[in-house]
């Protein structure tokens, strides 16, 4: 019965968020892309070929398997201690859970610019992937980049067992909706919220690049938060959001998530998603005028997570608004700045990448990365100043997105029957002409003699 009643008020709560669109105008919101290329002092533009050098790996004209990456790193960097690391057919669950209760108390002490401070989630990374034997170029980086930049953490990589099995074993009320979610992103989307609700640490995309270690990520004044979320992008109106097919005004990204085990805001996501799968079948939404990708925004993208956040924050007393652009800290999140983790990949400062992968290698981890730095401000800044460095770099590869005007895999079915057809009545056609002619039935006589079916 209560449980009936907590979906019944979650559905509620779900219509009212997602039924008010911010009408406010905010004057202080400039385009994260524009804000990159302003941070990045007008640097050329990097590609991908600068990456996978800078990070020490092989030339990847092709896709590698996971112990290729690996063993790539070993040569270039031998020195460096990598983050440990397990892939299927390991225990990645069983895994997840034994740091997680290693952790107690989800407090790990470390040590950053200002001396002690407290980073409440564990030290695990959450990434998946297709296949371990087949990463494309991108994917190879990302991986080598969390490898790198964080020795002391585990870094996970998941399949699709292992995605559904963390479902299973941990939210089985869930599963229903899991299955009933129709594009594998969608699925991922709830998993990540899942699997950080079950396990805390660190969630990227597989086309996140770390730029610093998360160590050096932290609040080293007060204490962190048990969340820490970035800003996507910030636009003066909704309409101005909506042309550029963003679905809040000022959207939270969801391709990098931190956090402790057990947060309100990870954790109702499977209620949210589950109620709005729901309410769409009953015909709330109007999704007729949606197309595919904006659905994904809504169902569970950074749309109905940046609604998560924002209920909480206003649990806490702070509107998502012009007032937290340059980040906040309430209760138990922190909210960052666009710049920590919305920058695209070809803003790279590959200058700061080198003298962060030289720190690492020598052995200090995040404190040696923070006494490097050539930053004026601190290396772990708080919530109300924009990071010297970002944390992550994204590499905006767009695997989710649905394309409405291109090919998709229905398309090229549908084109592959329509040739075969074609082949079968043009096979036909010269059959019947031939077959008409005495040229033609002297080559099909002799065809039936070879056995032939004509």
């Amino acid at each position: 019965m209560q449980r009936c009643i907590a979906v019944l008020l979650t559905a509620g709560l779900l219509l009212l968020l997602l039924s008010v669109e911010a009408a406010t105008k905010i004057d202080n919101a400039i385009d994260t892309f524009e804000l990159c290329h302003i941070h990045n002092n007008n640097r050329s533009d990097v590609d991908l070929k600068d990456l996978v050098k800078a990070f020490g790996l092989p030339r990847l004209s092709h896709p590698v398997t996971l112990e290729e990456v690996v063993q790539s790193l070993k040569a270039a960097w031998p020195n460096a201690q990598l983050a440990k690391l397990y892939a299927p057919p390991s225990d990645i669950l069983g895994i997840a859970a034994s740091v997680t209760n290693a952790t107690g108390s989800h407090i790990h002490k470390t040590h950053g610019s200002n001396g002690s401070a407290l980073t409440p989630f564990p030290r695990l990374i959450h990434i998946t992937v297709p296949s371990i034997n087949h990463l494309r170029p991108f994917q190879a980086v990302t991986i080598a980049s969390w490898l790198l930049l964080n020795p002391g953490y585990t870094l996970l990589i998941y399949g699709d067992a292992q995605v559904r099995g963390t479902v299973e074993r941990h939210f089985p009320w869930h599963l229903k909706t899991l299955d009933e979610l129709p594009t594998p992103v969608e699925r991922t989307d709830l998993w990540r919220y899942l699997a950080l609700c079950a396990f805390g640490g660190v969630y990227a995309d597989s086309d996140v690049i770390c730029a610093r270690p998360v160590d050096s990520w932290v609040d080293t004044t007060h204490g962190d938060a048990g969340l820490l979320v970035g800003i996507e992008n910030a636009f003066t109106t909704p309409e101005e959001a909506a042309e550029r097919t963003y679905a809040r005004q000022i959207q939270l990204e969801q391709w990098l998530i931190a956090g402790r085990p057990g947060h309100p805001a990870t954790c109702r996501m499977g209620d949210y998603v589950q109620q709005h799968v729901q309410l769409e079948r009953r015909g709330f939404f109007n999704i007729s005028g949606w197309d595919t990708n904006r659905a994904v925004l809504e169902r569970t993208g950074p749309g109905i997570w940046t609604t998560s956040v924002s209920t909480y924050l206003e649990q806490q007393g702070v509107e998502l608004g012009a007032g937290v652009l340059s980040g906040v800290r309430a209760g138990d999140l922190r909210l960052l700045p666009q710049l920590s983790f919305g920058c695209p990949s070809m803003a790279f400062d590959l200058a700061a990448l080198d003298r962060t992968l030289k720190a690492i290698v020598q052995g200090g981890g995040a404190a040696v990365f923070a006494q490097s730095s050539s930053s004026s401000s601190s290396i772990t800044a708080g919530a109300g100043s924009a990071p010297r460095v970002p944390y992550v770099y994204h590499q905006f590869m767009g695997t989710w997105k649905q394309d409405e005007d291109g090919w998709g895999a229905k398309q090229w079915i549908l084109l592959v029957v329509v040739v075969l057809t074609s082949s079968s009545a043009i096979i036909f056609a010269v059959f019947v002409i031939t077959s008409r002619t005495r040229l033609g039935r002297a080559v099909l006589s002799r065809l039936r003699k070879c056995h032939l079916p004509l």
